[in-house]
């Protein structure tokens, strides 16, 4: 019930308008695969005994309704007909299954958007919090799991268990008590195998996820700290980390994947027994031979078409309960912790804008008895912070490492909202509105953070390219210093830099970085040790 409470709140008014309308659709397909099964024992009853046609009244009067004139003719019409039944059902089922498919991927691809979305507008405070491996899992593995393992089988179990049920309705009508024997018997066992597997699987699943973490965070690792990792020759290191949690990941699924074999295996027998029993209990009540055979024959077509169904039943029921914890951790992230770290725009007041700030920059920039805490930290890395910087002025931060000086900067460009104090711009406190602050803001960090894209698009930062500036660009890369060297590449501001810029120099890294910062026009900058991998004339 707990899981059903949390996917309600993902889900709007609309989406589950949508959800109730592929039940219905379910429902009815439910119903077309009991209505084609109930072709079978007629068919069966009249190819075994004609005379079948007369004895019945429903096929005595659907004959006669028709005027047939023989019972061959009437049987070609049969045969007929349950043939027109299961193009039909099974065009409707094609269908079905596109808009349920189509609807699941298409929520899929939402959610991950809005995962995406919600991790980037919470507040930097949440970013130092958090592994990004653990995020990156989030996004791209946790959704997928909700959706093609929670979700999607949630959907496909409603419409085995409406076609199960279904069909059991229809053989509790043909034959009420070799059903009542059957169904008491597969759901006493199945019952049994639930209780017995249900918490071994719901904790795999929470083994699956976090050895899964730990993957992609020693693949990320390795990966991101080559050079390091091949200068000092880790590379065994960052290898059997990721082989422990490789097989700790690869048991789980095993122990998944047997436990939805166990279920197949089980069927089998099953089906073997119900036959039987029919069989026996037809002869202790000393029935006819002939009576036998269309109750026998709708068995095993039911047989044919129950067994798989109860088999993915089991199997989806296992997908729940396995990826069950997807559900707990997108819940989470996207409401949870909704109030304790909103988005980092959307819980700031707008009471001014762009221009307002613009206006009062002339006063400078105040900071004010500004103390500053981590969470979970015991002291202050900033106490009782007070100073001014004038338009056009430079101020300096100087001091021990730890000291804080990063920290301040945070705080000035608006990514961190001090403990205590104001930091403010002729009496308008930057942290009432982030966004329209750092519109007006340059920022270049210690370490300079380069895609795996072209020199333009990474000058340009976060830009569509097609509304990017080339004579900006060229403007930022000359007051950096490195508008030469670009001239002289073949593809000049169209050059692949590789990831983290791996194909240019710290400095030309660095000068990047700068132009960043210089292409939009800031009216405030600041620096992070920004130029520590330039030579002092460059500098």
């Amino acid at each position: 019930m707990d899981t059903i409470k949390k996917l309600r709140f993902l889900f709007n008014k609309v989406e589950k308008i949508k959800f109730l309308i592929i039940f219905i659709s379910l429902l009815l397909g439910a119903f077309l695969e009991m209505f084609g099964l109930s072709f079978i024992a007629p068919l069966v009853g009249i190819i075994s005994n004609p005379n079948t046609i007369h004895e019945q009244k429903i096929l005595q009067y659907i004959y006669n309704l028709l005027g047939m004139s023989s019972t061959k003719d009437f049987l070609l019409f049969m045969i007929i007909c349950l043939l027109a039944l299961y193009i039909f059902k099974n065009i409707y089922l094609f269908f079905m299954y596109h808009i349920q498919f189509k609807f699941v991927y298409n929520q899929q691809a939402k959610f991950s958007r809005r995962m995406l979305q919600s991790y980037l507008r919470k507040p930097y405070i949440f970013h130092l919090q958090r592994n990004t491996s653990e995020l990156l899992k989030n996004v791209n593995n946790e959704v997928n799991a909700l959706f093609g393992s929670v979700i999607l089988s949630s959907l496909l179990l409603m419409a085995e268990a409406l076609i199960v049920l279904a069909i059991g309705s229809l053989l509790l009508v043909v034959a009420p008590v070799e059903s009542m024997v059957v169904f008491a018997f597969l759901g006493i066992t199945s019952g049994i195998f639930l209780k017995i597997f249900r918490k071994k699987i719901k904790q795999a699943g929470k083994q699956n996820q976090q050895h899964h973490i730990q993957m992609i965070k020693w693949v990320n690792q390795g990966l991101c700290a080559s050079k390091e990792v091949k200068v000092t020759g880790r590379e065994d290191f960052f290898v059997n980390a990721y082989t422990a949690n490789s097989k700790k990941f690869a048991a789980t699924l095993c122990y998944y994947q047997l436990m939805n074999q166990i279920p197949k295996l089980f069927l089998e027998t099953i089906a073997i027994v119900t036959i039987l029993t029919i069989v026996t209990i037809v002869v202790i009540e000393n029935k006819k031979t002939n009576e036998l055979f269309p109750i026998l024959a709708l068995f095993c077509m039911s047989a044919f078409r129950l067994m798989p169904s109860i088999n993915r039943i089991n199997c989806y029921i296992n997908s729940i309960l396995y990826y069950k914890p997807s559900v707990d951790v997108i819940y989470k992230d996207l409401y949870e912790d909704q109030d304790s770290n909103s988005s980092y725009f959307q819980k700031k007041s707008n009471s001014y804008n762009r221009n307002d700030i613009l206006s009062h920059l002339s006063c400078g920039i105040s900071i004010e008895n500004v103390s500053f805490q981590y969470p979970n930290a015991v002291d202050y890395v900033l106490k009782n912070v007070s100073f001014h910087i004038p338009k056009g002025k430079s101020v300096a931060f100087i001091g021990q490492s730890g000291s804080g000086k990063t920290t301040m900067a945070n705080i000035i460009l608006g990514l961190l909202d001090p403990s205590q104090g104001t930091v403010t711009v002729g009496g308008i406190n930057i942290h009432d509105n982030p966004k329209a602050w750092s519109s007006i803001v340059g920022y270049i960090p210690q370490s300079i953070y380069l895609s795996d894209d072209t020199i333009k698009n990474n000058v340009a930062f976060g830009i569509e390219e097609e509304k990017i500036e080339e004579e900006k660009v060229w403007g930022s890369l000359e007051k950096a210093q490195l508008k030469e060297f670009i001239e002289k590449l073949p593809d000049r501001l169209n050059t692949y830099i590789g990831e983290r810029g791996i194909r240019l120099s710290g400095g030309q890294r660095q000068r990047i970085g700068i132009a960043r910062a210089l292409y939009h026009e800031p009216e405030v900058l600041i620096l992070d040790e920004a130029t520590s991998s330039l030579d002092n004339a460059t500098e």
